[in-house]
Parts: C-alpha cells; structure tokens; sequence
C-alpha cells in the first residue's frame, strides 16, 4: 500500500492552476484593480518564500510585473527624493517625510468624488463643500464625518418644513382628516429631532477626533478672608469655619 504524501493547500491549489493562470494580466485600470494586483503579487512573494519551488522563475517575474503596474497607476508621481551620501532620502518637507503612509493622489480624486456624488444624492452637495472647506477637512474620515453632517443637516430641515407645510394645511381638512395629519406632524417632527440629535453628536465626536479625544481640566482656587462666605456645593460656610456641620 502505498502512502500517501501530505502538501501545503498552497501548493494543491498551485499545481491545480492550469499553467495559463500566470497569464500576464492587463494593466490596472481601477483603483480595486491596483490593489488586487498588489494583494496577488504579495500572496506570491510570501508563498514563494514560505515554499521554495512553488513558483518558477516566470511567476515570480509576472508577480514584480503585477506589483510595479499597481505601483504606477497608485502612485503615478514619483515621491521627492534627493542623493546624500550614495543614498536616496526624502526630500526635507515631503510628504513621505512628513508621514510614514503614503497616499495615492489618484485615488484620493476618485474617492472625493465618490463622495460628493453621494453627497448630491442626498441633496446636500455644496452644504458638503461648505462644510469640508469650514472645517479645514484633511483625511478621509473628516470629510465623510462632515458630508455625513451636511447629509444629516439638509434632510433634519427639509422635515421640518414638511412639518410646517402640514400645519398649515390642516385647516383644510375635517376632524378625522386634522387627527391623521397631527399624526404625520409628529412623525416628522420626531425623524427631524433625532436627525438633529444625530448632527450634534457627530459635531461633538468630529472636534473630539481633531482634538485627540484630549480633555482640559481647569483647577481655580478661590482665596475667602476672614469672615466671607464661600459657595461650596449649594452650601453657603463661613471661612472661618465656626459654623456646625449645618451651616449654623
């Protein structure tokens, strides 16, 4: 009987792959593309350490390939580096210097846009603009914390004034007909508090974010002379502490 020998699931789903699976790919044409590019050219090099011989020359070559497209529709300008020394070190006052993360310009643009078409679809697409410029919006989250905001904001009022234009319409109606409208006056107004309520609490929670989640305490001292009187909890004590425990 023979037996049988044991291999990585990396490797059973390698030698399952047709052979036209290392089939160079185009060119990224997407941001989803570029990363799944990056995401594959990882796997390989990872895989290709981990199990040596799993990938052959040409796969490892197609993986740099893969990486180096992704690399260059991500990242079409080339990051400010200057020659110290025979090395290359970012430029003084770069953004790479500035920061460990590097961003991609392109994909910035697209997901800004994204953002303000969603923004129109909610109506609210130059209270986003407003709002991102008032508030000095910088990352990705403080612009989606203040379209989400102006999102908030616009549909709050435009119930309000749903509310309002059922109000003044209710004289048209008879008794049954002023009850059910009462009912959709209430309605709204509720959907417009707890929208309301919501804006605040995303108002509060965005200076939170931009602040550190950093809270300042303010100690004061207040100095009483003799004979004066301090307010201490609701309770009125003299300074010289003669009093009982009452206050007395």
């Amino acid at each position: 009987m023979r037996s049988k020998t044991q291999t990585s699931p990396a490797a059973r789903q390698a030698k399952s792959e047709p052979e036209t699976s290392a089939a160079a790919p185009s060119d990224p044409q997407t941001p989803l593309e570029a990363r799944r590019l990056l995401n594959r050219a990882a796997i390989a090099h990872d895989e290709s350490e981990r199990y040596p011989g799993l990938y052959d020359e040409q796969k490892l070559l197609e993986a740099d390939r893969c990486e180096a497209a992704a690399l260059a529709y991500l990242y079409p300008e080339p990051e400010p580096y200057t020659a110290e020394g025979g090395a290359l070190v970012p430029q003084e006052g770069s953004a790479t210097q500035a920061s460990a993360v590097r961003r991609s310009s392109k994909v910035a643009g697209i997901a800004d846009n994204q953002r303000l078409d969603l923004a129109s679809e909610a109506r609210a697409d130059e209270l986003a603009i407003d709002m991102e410029e008032s508030a000095a919006a910088q990352t990705s989250i403080e612009k989606a914390m203040v379209h989400q905001l102006a999102a908030a904001h616009a549909l709050a009022l435009r119930l309000v004034g749903r509310a309002n234009l059922e109000i003044e319409g209710m004289g048209r109606f008879d008794r049954q007909g002023r009850r059910e409208t009462i009912v959709e006056i209430a309605r709204l107004s509720n959907a417009a508090a707890r929208l309301m309520q919501t804006f605040q609490q995303g108002a509060v929670a965005f200076t939170k974010m931009r602040g550190g989640g950093a809270q300042t305490i303010v100690v004061q001292h207040v100095q009483v002379n003799e004979g004066g009187q301090a307010v201490i909890a609701g309770q009125a004590r003299g300074a010289s502490d003669k009093g009982d425990e009452d206050g007395n």
